[in-house]
């Protein structure tokens, strides 16, 4: 099957381009549309299409993934035929030391090119020959090019092609030189051409063994160059398979008088990870090697995340060139006998035994003046269009489409993820209705057939397969469909905003996790989340310092509508970290959950409000038939236990457990004994908060204070969980970890307690308990309580000084201890402290740096209050502007303004909540050695719980 066939079916409606040769293919007979390929593929080359998977060729980089990862074979790489050696009267074969390493060591590599000259070649040079070479180019255009940095090594043609077609923004990092291979392909062509035998050019033929399928495309179609050095490039394994079986016939001890010693010893190891890194000039580099690690390190340059480095050695294959696809040994064991190889190589250069001067220096300038290769340019996964016009269109039409599906990345439409099929979608090569979750939708509505659908599923997993394919994908989609969650809105004035949502993760630890946000366009005014979850679960909608927090059940979708609001009149008012309530209105929810919950709290609000008096007095029959009464208007049905039934049982056992209008231990045991763990209904768990409240951290008739701290402090963990069970309540194993967990949690902030204990029996917990509800939960806890501990690490905030120009965080730490000071400079507490560190700043500034940090909502605040005002203008310590970095309010917990907190030199955090600088004035005197200590002593500890 031709290159062709495979390579360019989807090349219609001008989105796609055949760029470049490509040396994989697909065997149409041997693929069974299996998808492994299709999810393996690091730029999404690859779809399904009847039942057979095709590759995309502009997106194609050759890597190899689809071939590591196909199970029956059918992807291969072409090649040369091998006769083709035949048309040349020289025959030069290009050896990396690769394929020396894949032979067993006791088979020499004098014998090895003893075999090569048997079976045809008239000419041998191995590859890393030209190492030393190449090593000279890169760093002198290293030397030339230090604006760009980090500079990228051009070795392994997989990476070129991948930062070309999905980081183009890196282009011109790379190191715009020929490969080794080219070196030494032009080393022996000048040399032959120069040995006055009057050979001719045409009569030289180059061929290059090749470990993997890239460097066969970049032979055929080089990167910045017309024509490759090389002539022909033969496969490694067919290669390695031939020699091997002339090696059999002969046996491994045949003398042979071929020399091997053309390479250095440093040169041998050149194609392993590493190889280039450790011969190069530069004070920083790395070296990283396989597709998936070199992807993610590229997004955090490209993103700046990643700083301060010169060069990088980027490896496609695990290990470098020995995990090529072509390899026919471990990866690891080549490595070892490479590096054996270099080992004894070197072992002999010292000795003497060997020149180090090598003849392929007489070539050095040579080389050096020919190195260079033409300008890199970007090469598009997908132009969408000619016109920019019509693209930005496709642009707009791609973002709407995403909007619609459901984030899954399920591939049963064939694309390997939801962005994907979207731009398929937009150029053409797909349709909307490919989404199971779509059909469905469309099927609920009426609006298709199922046996529409099922041609859908045909069309693309073709018809040996499809029918047991559709009962799968049936019930999947099912599945997962009920479990997704779509919340759509609008807003007045959020053009520009960026939206968050965050689950919270279990109402023990109530961490937050971050599960999507949205940016709204400057001119827009909606917005759009898809969820998956598990169970009903609370979310947080954020705007800046603003939220709104409802309840989300799987299957449903979410209407919302955001009133006018003014959100800078409304921060300024709020000298607070607190978040303000946003105002979002509920338009439409198929459960109207949000809605009951929301019209019983008011109205039981008001039902406790009119009664003050009489829960004043005391009177419990009176209130508990009122209660009653009052409960019957929402659930009518005892037997109720749904969602709502069970919220509002709980809610109002919390007003008859406050005041003791029940006997309190009867109420725990008619509430929790024995009764199914209600995890993600916040009345149940309200309830369970307010009952077990410091149950273990203060104490209980089985369990002292006193105790309890000894037990923490000396990991008596069997011991607590013994006691806790002499509770009747707490007999059933599992609401009695519940109790457990909570406890660690209070624990932590009482005064007193062994905190490190508290984290360790945690860690015991998850290592004991077998329900993984718990196992999770716990985990959440640790991590809660780990950011709000002492020696974390700061994350790297992007802020900006006054005049708007960005700074990096952690580029204020130096070899002093850090004090942030979090404040409003609009104020008057806030303008205080900072006047009271102005004071100070003479006898600190050489022990500490004072870094300030403005939450005003606009740069203009800080901008005037530093350059237009005189009190500001006269402070000399950093003064920065948040940049709008609203989730720095729960990294670092803070809750009001102002707000102190102390960093090591290295940005670890040494105490949080210190006292306010004024509580320190006349303390400080000349000596400042122990100064943190003093701060220490007047620091406010956090207790916020």
């Amino acid at each position: 099957m031709s290159d062709n066939d495979n390579n360019t079916s989807a090349n219609n409606v001008g989105a796609m381009r055949t760029y470049f040769y490509h040396a994989l293919n697909i065997d149409k007979q041997r693929c069974i549309g299996c998808s492994h390929c299709m999810k393996n593929c690091p730029t999404e080359a690859i779809r399904v299409r009847n039942g057979k998977a095709t590759i995309y060729a502009n997106r194609c980089i050759d890597c190899g993934e689809c071939y590591k990862g196909c199970p029956t074979g059918a992807v291969f790489v072409a090649q040369d035929d091998f006769e083709d050696i035949y048309h040349y009267k020289h025959r030069v074969i290009l050896v990396p030391s690769v394929f020396l390493g894949q032979f067993q060591e006791d088979i020499k590599a004098s014998q090895v090119y003893s075999i090569l000259l048997d079976i045809g070649f008239t000419h041998i040079v191995e590859v890393e020959t030209a190492a030393p070479i190449h090593c000279l180019a890169r760093n002198a255009y290293a030397g030339k090019h230090k604006e760009h940095k980090p500079l990228i090594s051009t070795y392994c043609p997989a990476v070129v092609r991948l930062i070309q077609v999905k980081f183009p923004a890196l282009v011109n990092n790379l190191i715009a030189t020929k490969a080794p291979v080219d070196f030494a392909a032009a080393y022996i062509r000048k040399k032959l051409l120069d040995n006055g035998e009057n050979i001719k050019s045409e009569e030289i033929g180059l061929f290059y063994i090749t470990p993997c399928a890239a460097k066969i495309a970049a032979t055929k179609s080089p990167v910045g160059e017309t024509k490759s050095s090389v002539d022909g490039v033969i496969n490694m394994d067919f290669m390695y398979n031939k020699v091997y079986k002339e090696i059999k016939k002969k046996g491994k001890n045949f003398e042979t008088k071929v020399s091997a010693n053309d390479v250095t010893s440093d040169g041998i190891m050149y194609s392993l990870t590493n190889g280039e890194k450790r011969t190069a000039l530069c004070k920083k580099s790395y070296a990283i090697d396989e597709i998936k690690n070199v992807t993610e390190f590229l997004e955090k340059v490209e993103d700046e995340e990643v700083t301060g480095v010169d060069f990088l050695e980027l490896r496609a294959c695990d290990q470098g060139c020995p995990g090529g696809i072509l390899t026919c040994g471990n990866r690891f064991l080549i490595k070892e006998r490479i590096a054996q190889r270099a080992k004894q190589l070197a072992n002999r250069e010292r000795n003497g035994e060997i020149d180090r001067n090598k003849d392929i220096n007489n070539y050095k300038d040579y080389l050096l003046d020919n190195m260079a290769v033409g300008q890199i340019l970007p090469r598009s996964m997908m132009v969408l269009d000619e016109n920019i016009n019509v693209a930005l269109e496709k642009l707009n039409t791609i973002r709407q489409i995403m909007t619609r599906l459901p984030q899954t990345d399920c591939c049963v439409c064939g694309a390997p993820s939801c962005h994907a099929l979207a731009e398929d979608v937009a150029c053409g090569n797909a349709e909307l209705t490919d989404c199971v979750f779509i059909q469905r939708n469309l099927e609920e509505r009426g609006n298709m057939k199922q046996d529409e659908s099922m041609k859908i599923m045909k069309k693309i997993w073709g018809s040996s397969k499809f029918l047991l394919l559709w009962f799968v994908f049936s019930f999947f989609s099912l599945n997962l469909f009920a479990q997704n969650v779509t919340i759509e809105g609008r807003g007045v004035g959020i053009g520009g905003k960026t939206i968050r949502i965050y689950e919270t993760t279990d109402q023990i630890s109530n961490l937050e996790k971050e599960a999507g946000q949205y940016v709204v366009a400057p001119d827009d005014s909606l917005f759009t989340f898809k969820l998956t979850l598990d169970d009903v679960t609370p979310l947080i909608i954020r705007i800046d310092n603003y939220q709104y927090s409802f309840l989300a059940q799987r299957g449903t979708i979410y209407n919302l509508y955001i009133h006018p609001f003014n959100y800078n009149i409304a921060d300024s008012l709020n000298f607070y970290a607190h978040k303000i309530i946003l105002p979002i209105e509920i338009i439409s929810d198929s459960l109207e959950l949000n809605r009951r919950i929301s019209d019983f709290d008011a109205r039981f609000e008001n039902f406790v409000a009119s009664r003050l008096d009489r829960l004043m007095l005391n009177r419990p029959k009176a209130i508990r038939d009122s209660l009653a009464t009052f409960t019957s208007q929402f659930i009518n049905d005892s037997s109720d236990t749904s969602y709502f039934a069970t919220y509002v049982k709980y809610e109002t056992s919390q007003l008859l457990y406050s005041l003791g209008l029940l006997n309190r231990e009867k109420m725990k045991a008619d509430l929790f004994a024995d009764k199914p763990i209600e995890y993600a209904n916040i009345g149940y768990m309200d309830c369970f908060n307010l009952i077990f409240e410091d149950y273990i951290a203060h104490g209980n008739k089985s369990m002292p204070p006193m105790v309890v701290e000894r037990w923490i402090e000396n990991q008596q963990f069997e011991t607590m969980i013994d006691s806790l069970g002499t509770d009747s309540v707490l007999k059933n194993e599992v609401f009695r970890e519940l109790v457990f967990l909570k406890g660690m949690r209070d624990a932590f902030f009482t005064k007193g307690t062994d905190r490190n204990g508290v984290m360790k029996l945690i860690d015991v917990f998850i290592g004991k308990t077998k329900f993984e509800k718990h196992k999770a939960i716990a985990q959440n806890i640790k991590t809660y309580l780990q950011n709000i501990s002492n020696g974390v690490e700061i994350e790297d905030f992007i802020l900006a000084n006054a005049e708007g120009e960005k700074v990096n965080m952690k580029s204020m730490l130096n070899e002093k201890p850090v004090i942030l000071c979090f404040v409003k400079v609009k104020d008057v507490v806030c303008r205080r402290e900072l006047e009271t560190i102005h004071l100070l700043y003479d006898k600190l500034k050489d022990s500490i740096k004072i870094v300030v940090i403005s939450f005003d909502p606009s740069l203009d605040a800080l901008y005037n209050f530093v350059k237009n005002t005189k009190v500001g203008s006269r402070y000399t310590f950093d003064m920065l502007h948040f940049n709008l970095n609203w989730d720095m309010l729960d990294k670092f917990h803070i809750n009001d303004f102002p707000t102190f907190i102390l960093l090591s030199p290295e940005g670890k955090i040494l105490e949080s909540h210190l006292a306010k600088p004024s509580d320190m004035e006349g303390i400080i005197d000349d000596n400042v050695e122990n100064y943190r200590s003093k701060w220490q002593r007047f620091m406010m500890p956090n207790q916020q719980k």
